[in-house]
């Protein structure tokens, strides 16, 4: 028994640090990772277009490379918000940021932010794989938006295997750098706009060592549809408190790394920020 270990990439968009995407992508090439990626449909979070790198692309050819890692290469793609601006301060049901672009909002706007930004990618020749909610914050009502949309999986969860709930499969995502587990499954989720390379090094190097660890988001979605087991769901009610708890503890220790690392000019950039 062992942990499958799923990678996500957030803050996609035409306007990111293209250098660093272009890096990370190349590794996962190398190593034939497919991970899920939360692609902005229309970015207007001022804070995310202040990481981006010197090298910028059109939406043109943003959205032609995004195609073809979905149609020929098979990663997920995962309908990050609509414009990725917070304008709540509801944490939502995960209870990790006080800020959000969905939770509280009435049903009317959070379906009306869903609707816009599924039509930017039927546009541009996309379906939609998963909703990857912005600072992790989505409330029931998203659910039900989502599912108007045909939305049915959420990357974002604390059980240590996929659940569902009111209708929604949640693909479990704790932590914010990868680590080995004796078993579940788990997404890691990194924000690659302000990587430096001894990071990339870093997470080839775990690549290298737990490849064999390493799925893919389908494989985790069918295999969890397709699974009905009690222990499963014991394992689930058992770790869901206590990943909660430790996430919080760890995310924590982390952002108060990152603040002491920022006053002497050095982060560690696998730590959590409040930009998701």
């Amino acid at each position: 028994m062992s942990m499958t270990q799923i990678f996500r990439l957030d803050d996609i968009s035409w306007d990111m640090n293209y250098e660093n995407f272009s890096l990370i992508r190349s590794l996962f090439h190398k190593y034939q990772i497919k991970p899920i990626i939360g692609v902005i449909p229309n970015n207007e979070d001022i804070e995310l277009k202040r990481q981006a790198g010197r090298e910028s692309i059109s939406q043109e050819r943003f959205w032609s490379e995004i195609r073809e890692l979905k149609q020929k290469h098979g990663w997920a793609i995962a309908l990050h918000g609509y414009n990725h601006v917070y304008v709540t301060n509801d944490s939502g049901i995960f209870n990790i940021n006080p800020c959000s672009e969905f939770a509280g909002l009435p049903l009317s706007l959070q379906e009306e932010k869903i609707r816009k930004g599924k039509a930017i990618f039927e546009l541009n020749g996309l379906a939609i794989d998963a909703f990857m909610a912005p600072g992790h914050s989505m409330d029931w009502i998203t659910v039900e938006a989502l599912k108007k949309n045909d939305i049915f999986v959420v990357t974002d969860g604390y059980c240590a295997y996929p659940y569902e709930r009111n209708g929604m499969l949640f693909v479990p995502q704790v932590w914010a750098r990868p680590h080995k587990g004796l078993y579940g499954v788990d997404t890691t989720c990194f924000h690659i706009n302000f990587w430096e390379s001894h990071m990339f090094e870093r997470l080839e190097r775990f690549v290298q060592e737990n490849r064999v660890h390493c799925g893919t988001f389908w494989d985790v979605v069918s295999t969890a549809r397709s699974s009905d087991s009690l222990s499963r769901g014991f394992i689930n009610w058992f770790s869901h408190n206590t990943l909660k708890g430790a996430r919080k503890i760890k995310t924590f220790a982390f952002d108060m790394k990152r603040k002491i690392n920022s006053m002497e000019s050095s982060n560690d950039i696998f730590t959590k920020t409040k930009t998701f």
